[in-house]
């Protein structure tokens, strides 16, 4: 089957009509969809088919490669979590890391043109005329379908257990705006910069100072008080350009707020910020080194990382991890929550910085329960992506997945390994359970004589510590530095 088995576990089936802005991955994968999308998707999918008792959701089942077993499984798992098929359904299908562009071509091949409406902002514009311009002009830009019209579809009915989660995250009511007096007003200790001298330090935005785009901008580098500097320039692109900004606006008000705060010497420091311009900005220490992730994998790159360049990055994002989770006290942690190569930036000499806080949210001393998954799939533990569950220990399992990733350069997402070990953590997880030997995953581009192969072995323990299914078992930062800097004095 080529969908694969349904899982025996998966997402929580709380779930609140509130509309929260979450990441938006690149990648296009289902479990960045916002509650909204996903609720009017699983609204038409629960109507039954024409003429028949069958209901869609169970067609579009099909369509994706479910046997009729795993249609009942499906069933009995959604029955057993409180939650519509449909939405068991999704959860189970992105557990297998399909696209929002898979999910609207299985609508199409239904003709479930009202659903299809529902991921139009989802999907590239040349499939928009794959909806009829009828169902177009038939459906209103602010419709929403409502958690509560789900749950009291077919087969379900509203539970007393199915009230909002409370949060004190970055995530914010659709009825809340944040404009740049917020901004303002959060970076009053923070330099303000004009952003004329930002247009000068870009030779006027020049396309040859392009560093790199993202879904919200362009990040140039610039030449700003004789510094050389990073200037994340904020755009809107899509086509729903309100709900995005929104988001945007949102974590750039994080990088502000915890940037700021956060003074160390592997946490990326924030020069300053710029808003009396058509695009607000913020400024950042140019990193000469680049991504970790280019580091690894980009096809033009500079000398491939060194074995102790590699464990210089693996005890600097550490100790940058640590700070982040202590330095306002055990109670009060400060979760990043997308640790990944992308995010950890390395100045010449190879000493990282982690960047991106734009989701980084407060935690507490216990186990909080979150109203929405955010964050960079392949990096994030179960606990997180299926039931919500948020704790400093997020951060501990995208650091082990790091770890495997920074010494092997295997991807942390890859079809080609199989359908059972696509991601990493559990690629790795697989080698170890078979007592096969890690040797073997080494990244060849290291000289092997710079290579200790007792050290590297004692790195990918502490990945497995770090991605132990249980986050239970899996040590704090606190503890995970400890045992690096020993295994340095050990093996120098």
């Amino acid at each position: 089957m080529s969908a694969g088995t349904a899982p025996s576990s998966s997402s929580s089936g709380r779930s609140g009509s509130q509309s929260n802005p979450r990441s938006i991955d690149g990648s296009g994968y289902i479990y960045t969809l916002l509650q909204d999308e996903r609720n009017g998707v699983c609204y038409y999918l629960e109507q039954n088919s024409q003429n028949e008792e069958r209901a869609m959701w169970e067609k579009a089942a099909e369509k994706m490669g479910y046997a009729l077993t795993d249609i009942i499984k499906i069933k009995k798992m959604a029955q057993d979590k409180s939650v519509s098929p449909a939405e068991q359904l999704l959860r189970v299908w992105s557990d297998l890391n399909h696209t929002n562009t898979e999910l609207f071509m299985v609508l199409y091949s239904l003709k479930l043109f009202e659903a299809m409406e529902c991921l139009k902002n989802r999907v590239d514009v040349s499939y928009h005329r794959l909806i009829p311009k009828k169902v177009l002009k038939e459906t209103k830009p602010n419709d929403t379908i409502s958690t509560e019209k789900i749950l009291n579809g077919p087969e379900m009915s509203r539970t007393s257990n199915e009230s909002e989660f409370n949060s004190t995250s970055m995530e914010t009511s659709s009825k809340i705006t944040v404009d740049r007096n917020e901004i303002k007003e959060v970076a009053n200790q923070i330099p303000k910069i004009l952003y004329n001298e930002l247009s000068e330090a870009t030779n006027k935005w020049s396309k040859e100072n392009i560093l790199g785009r993202g879904g919200f901008g362009t990040v140039f580098k610039g030449r700003w008080k004789y510094t050389d500097v990073a200037i994340k320039k904020i755009e809107y692109k899509s086509g729903d350009m309100k709900k995005n900004a929104k988001v945007q606006m949102q974590q750039s008000l994080n990088e502000l707020r915890y940037l700021n705060s956060c003074r160390h010497d592997n946490i990326l420091p924030l020069y300053g910020y710029s808003v009396d311009g058509p695009e607000p900005c913020l400024v950042y220490q140019f990193m000469a080194g680049g991504s970790v992730e280019r580091r690894l994998h980009a096809k033009t790159t500079p000398e491939p990382l060194t074995f102790i360049e590699r464990m210089k990055i693996a005890l600097g994002t550490a100790r940058g991890l640590q700070y982040l989770h202590t330095y306002r006290g055990k109670k009060e942690p400060l979760i990043h929550g997308d640790i990944k190569p992308a995010n950890i930036l390395l100045d010449s000499s190879c000493v990282p910085r982690i960047g991106d806080f734009g989701l980084v949210r407060e935690g507490s001393d216990e186990l909080m329960e979150v109203s929405s998954v955010y964050g960079t799939r392949p990096y994030l533990p179960v606990e997180f992506l299926a039931n919500r569950i948020f704790s400093t220990k997020i951060d501990t399992f995208s650091y082990g997945v790091v770890i495997f990733e920074l010494f092997t350069a295997l991807k942390a997402h890859d079809k080609t390994r199989g359908a059972n070990v696509t991601l990493l953590s559990k690629y790795i997880w697989f080698k170890s359970r078979n007592n096969e030997p890690m040797a073997p995953l080494i990244d060849k581009s290291m000289d092997p004589a710079t290579v200790s192969v007792p050290l590297y072995d004692a790195l990918m323990k502490i990945g497995l510590a770090c991605t132990n299914e249980n986050n239970g078992e899996r040590p704090e930062m606190v503890a995970v530095l400890n045992t690096l800097e020993e295994l340095m004095d050990k093996y120098q």
